[in-house]
């Protein structure tokens, strides 16, 4: 599988109090096949609540998400992710990416920056060469 060198997937959000986080959880685990997320409890500056939701995923579950992603991103998407590596890939390879909330419970993956929901792939090991090029070759540059 071209994703078993992912060798973990973390994906998290956070759930303000004017959104509701049974329909969130439920999109999450329904577009990414995953279940179970830790659930933090937060207090926001106002005393509202914010709750952190997290999902860890490894091993060939690890391997099918960063396949799904890989298929549902467009090529200009890829490029535009691995375009700024700075700001998506640290110093060990690991991959960032942040998804529109909103656009997911309509059944979209969609980039965004504001209050999205962020997916960390992790590469198994340390990356030889470029991490970029390595992200690149198995996203598939491709086109929708």
């Amino acid at each position: 599988m071209a994703g078993s060198e992912i060798q973990s997937v973390e994906v998290s959000f956070f759930v303000h109090a004017t959104e509701d986080e049974s329909r969130l959880v439920e999109a999450v685990n329904s577009f990414f096949s995953v279940s179970e997320p830790e659930v933090e409890a937060l207090e926001g500056h106002f005393g509202n609540r914010i709750s952190h939701v997290t999902y860890r995923i490894t091993r060939e579950g690890a391997a099918r998400l960063f396949s799904r992603i890989g298929a549902l991103l467009s090529g200009v998407e890829t490029g535009a992710i691995l375009g700024d590596r700075g700001r998506n890939i640290d110093e060990r390879g690991a991959l960032y990416l942040r998804f529109s909330k909103q656009e997911l419970l309509a059944g979209r993956l969609v980039l965004a920056e504001n209050d999205p929901i962020r997916v960390k792939l992790k590469p198994r090991g340390y990356l030889k060469g470029d991490p970029a090029t390595f992200y690149a070759a198995r996203l598939g540059r491709h086109t929708r």
